[in-house]
């Protein structure tokens, strides 16, 4: 999620249409029993809680969402800069929970940010090498989000604050390829990597345009895009529905890799300029009619900017349970 100092509102719109077939994702299940939504074909539910599952409030916090909401999430994901090694403690209290991991890798650490040339020098080598190592020898599946909102410029790895020119994408695309390309030089096949763009550029122009970074199809497993419905919580924002958040960016991101299963990296909602019961309502509708692809969400449920917790209010969190863990188009554990 960007700070609220840099952030613009975006608007667009979808009309609804017949649900088509949805496509099959990457087989994201573990050694165990658990099936993913991704292998399975609906549309995994998923969500983050701070500090879960790294240690114990987080891991409290989270099973005490899961019985107000009324099911586990088939996804769980956390944040992790590049001071952290392998969490496999994390992966382990996840798995323990009936959830697949989705580990948003934050390419920062103690000292301060990690730009693209860090990388490409070879100043990372050690450590990207023992996460692979270690995640390898961990052997259960995970989904690594890596440089997420790369075309937003809140970000040390965006293409804003590495160059800001039409060389910057370049640059990030060969850094994707680069970490990637370490981790198959290791023969890590249990993750998964997702490319997770901003739903809106910023700065909007041409040269940071999220097509831009696209490393390509064979480096990348999903697709993916954060946004929020910030209500008229802060002084620039207004209140936008979900498809006039979503709906441009699935379509571009869709356009881009056809054969690609699609998430919602970071959504949610504010209570301030509407109804979020009926936004949340209509989210859930609209995922099951407009967006084929997709395949999974993540709720970003932290009271911070403004409150996006799904249990904001009472008719929030009956909305939620009703339009989605009462549906069984969307997983639950």
């Amino acid at each position: 999620m960007r700070p609220a100092l840099l952030a613009f509102a975006a608007t667009v719109c979808l009309s609804a249409c017949e649900s088509p077939a949805r496509i099959a994702a990457p087989d994201v299940r573990p050694r165990s029993a658990i099936t993913s939504s991704a292998a399975t074909g609906s549309v995994g539910s998923g969500v983050f809680i701070e500090s879960s599952p790294l240690g114990k409030p987080g891991l409290k916090a989270w099973d005490t969402w899961t019985t107000k909401v009324g099911g586990r999430s088939a996804y769980v994901m956390w944040y992790a800069d590049w001071s952290s090694n392998f969490q496999g403690f994390a992966v382990t209290s996840a798995y323990e929970r009936a959830s697949a991991p989705v580990i948003t890798w934050e390419m920062k650490n103690r000292r301060g940010q990690i730009t693209y040339a860090d990388i490409l020098s070879g100043k990372y080598n050690t450590y990207i090498d023992s996460w692979a190592t270690d995640a390898k020898a961990d052997g259960r599946p995970i989904v690594v989000r890596l440089g997420h909102e790369m075309n937003g410029d809140w970000y040390g790895w965006g293409g804003a604050q590495n160059g800001s020119s039409e060389q910057s994408p370049q640059q990030f695309i060969a850094m994707w390829r680069y970490v990637r390309g370490r981790f198959q030089s290791k023969n890590v096949t249990n993750v998964s990597w997702a490319w997770c763009v901003n739903h809106e550029s910023v700065p909007n122009v041409s040269w940071n345009q999220p097509e831009k970074y696209y490393p390509g199809d064979a480096y990348v497993d999903w697709i993916c895009a954060d946004g929020y419905n910030w209500g008229t919580s802060q002084t620039w924002s207004s209140w936008r529905t979900f498809d006039e958040v979503f709906a441009p960016i699935y379509a571009r991101l869709t356009a881009l890799a056809p054969s690609k299963p699609f998430m919602i990296g970071e959504f949610a909602s504010s209570e301030l300029g509407g109804s979020k019961a009926t936004w949340i309502t209509a989210a859930a509708s609209s995922m099951a009619t407009s967006y084929p692809q997709l395949r999974a969400f993540i709720w970003f449920n932290v009271n911070k900017e403004t409150d996006w917790r799904v249990e904001s209010s009472a008719s929030s969190l009956s909305a939620f349970r009703s339009a989605f863990v009462s549906d069984p188009l969307f997983a639950w554990k």
